[in-house]
């Protein structure tokens, strides 16, 4: 009964355990999935390479599929070894990408201090002005602090550019 499709969604049926006794490392992060692909088919690919506690695509409130997907195996010798022979491996025509899950309270952390958003250039700026925003962005904004990433965009319903800058550390 597993992946059954009831009311155009896939059934998942899990034995309900303590979470906490489960092997963090042993938890995937599968990513690029193509839409073809169900949770059938994912589990029956990760199966293969041990016990596996649940396999779940990741779908939005209109069951739209998300491209990603969580697998969580029984023992980390299973997860590891399905990470190392499955990345990559083409899936519903897209290769697909696995990572070891790392848990939101563990992941490193961003300021979102570091960030900032520029607009209101010049009106002269024209959409083949990019190269003046980045001279602007690496003379004004570079005085503040080293520079990680950059992206620029000219916005035609406004006629005039944008931009994101992000910081290394907040200033």
């Amino acid at each position: 009964m597993n992946h059954t499709r009831l009311m155009e969604r896939e059934l998942r049926i899990c034995i309900k355990r303590d979470l906490s006794k489960l092997p963090q490392d042993a938890n995937l992060y599968v990513k690029n999935i193509s839409k073809e692909v169900t949770g059938k088919y994912l589990e029956d690919e990760f199966i293969k390479y041990g016990d596996i506690f649940c396999c779940a695509i990741r779908y939005d409130e209109e069951n739209n599929h998300l491209g990603y997907a969580y697998v969580q195996f029984e023992c980390v010798d299973d997860a590891l070894k399905a990470l190392d022979e499955l990345d990559g491996k083409v899936l519903g025509g897209k290769p697909i990408s696995i990572v070891k899950f790392i848990p939101k309270s563990k992941r490193p952390t961003t300021s979102f201090r570091t960030n900032i958003f520029l607009k209101c250039f010049p009106e002269n700026w024209d959409k083949t002005s990019d190269a003046k925003v980045q001279q602007f962005i690496k003379e004004v904004c570079s005085k503040y602090g080293e520079i990680t990433s950059q992206k620029i965009n000219f916005v035609e319903k406004f006629n005039n550019h944008i931009a994101y800058v992000c910081y290394k550390e907040q200033s």
